[in-house]
């Protein structure tokens, strides 16, 4: 059996709009990406689908305000402006 390859990474793209974001409003969270999915907030179970990847050795979230990691527990995605 051999050793799955780790060297993809995943890019998750959880950018806001400049002036806020109608459904995000609706359901009384900061970014939409928070926005809970059968109570799992949408980017928490894009990182987790991406984390059960066995070629997936890195998750990048890319977006502007670095407080939309909040909903992921330290060391399950990295944080990106760029």
């Amino acid at each position: 059996m051999s050793i799955p390859d780790t060297s993809w990474s995943a890019i998750v793209l959880a950018g806001q709009r400049p002036s806020g974001d109608p459904m995000a409003d609706r359901f009384g969270v900061r970014f939409k990406a928070h926005i809970p999915v059968d109570g799992v907030p949408m980017l928490a179970r894009v990182v987790e689908a991406a984390r059960a990847v066995p070629a997936i050795g890195r998750v990048i979230v890319i977006a502007q305000d670095e407080r939309v990691m909040d909903v992921l527990a330290p060391g399950e995605a990295t944080f990106s402006q760029e």
